[in-house]
């Protein structure tokens, strides 16, 4: 019974999955999926390389959205594991951060680390779930951003995106 519960489960995902269509944004040092009604902006806002921004919601004063930073760590001597304690430090000291999970996973022979997490942000209580890599002295940060409410809502999707996430 169990077997077929989680079987029609996972068919509802992805018929869902289906559903959505997907786009590539490519760049130089990367790559990622993004849903079709979520709009990239290649700006340079908030020294991102690319802001995948949701859909606009109506009455929505906040536009959940998965961004891309690429920090430069020439001379830092940073692995992924000092760079991982000094993001959780500079999490802790936001105001009410709470940190959900912290966790080194490998993908494609590609170690990475996982955060998620919540804090008082730019005045709005807000929920992030954080891709680091970190590769030729470069860390790369992939970042879903919602407001605390909205967080179930976007972090399937928002998961897809992450996950997509491909450093060429």
């Amino acid at each position: 019974m169990k077997k077929i519960v989680l079987l029609l489960v996972l068919s509802f995902i992805a018929i869902e999955v289906k559903s959505q269509e997907f786009k590539v944004f490519k760049a130089t040092e990367f790559s990622i999926n993004h849903p079709e009604d979520w709009t990239p902006d290649t700006s340079g806002q908030m020294n991102t390389s690319l802001l995948l921004f949701s859909k606009p919601e109506q009455n929505d004063t906040f536009r959940e959205n998965v961004n891309v930073m690429i920090q430069d760590l020439t001379g830092m001597n940073l692995n992924l594991k000092k760079y991982t304690e000094l993001s959780l430090e500079q999490i802790k000291s936001i105001k009410d951060s709470k940190i959900f999970e912290s966790t080194e996973l490998k993908r494609d022979g590609e170690t990475y680390h996982q955060l998620v997490w919540k804090g008082f942000v730019s005045g709005k209580k807000l929920k992030f779930k954080q891709l680091y890599f970190i590769k030729n002295n470069k860390a790369f940060l992939v970042t879903l951003t919602c407001e605390e409410k909205a967080y179930d809502d976007y972090v399937k999707t928002g998961t897809l995106i992450l996950n997509s996430f491909i450093l060429n």
